[in-house]
């Protein structure tokens, strides 16, 4: 596969159930991974747990490249040791300092396998 350039190569959408029936299969190679992608993403979205995004290749728009479950997270300061804390807070105005600071966590992410071991480093350009 020649260079393939992540932004440029893919499209962005939510995972939906109509997404994955028009897709095909996606399998990154970790068994947990796609099990959550193919049967507990939509239970976890109803839970309102996280939201799910895909990138789709614009050339073949069935295949997912790359998929991520964003879920909603915090930085909790009392939890850092000294030096940490007064690094992240050091720019921040008292007034301003708090406990937490919000976040997203990359809760889950996977590569197509098709696209893993080729040097194209998705994962990396996803990040």
């Amino acid at each position: 596969m020649a260079e393939f350039i992540f932004v440029e190569n893919t499209f962005m959408v939510p995972y939906t159930k109509e997404v994955a029936d028009y897709c095909d299969p996606f399998s990154c190679g970790d068994d947990d991974l796609d099990d959550f992608f193919s049967h507990d993403v939509f239970l976890y979205e109803d839970e309102l747990l996280g939201k799910t995004y895909c990138w789709i290749n614009r050339e073949n728009q069935r295949e997912i490249v790359a998929i991520a479950t964003l879920s909603y997270d915090g930085i909790k300061t009392y939890t850092l040791d000294n030096p940490s804390r007064n690094a992240l807070q050091r720019k921040i105005p008292q007034q301003k300092r708090h406990r937490s600071y919000p976040a997203v966590l990359i809760g889950r992410l996977g590569v197509n396998k098709t696209f893993q071991g080729q040097g194209l480093n998705i994962g990396t350009q996803l990040m």
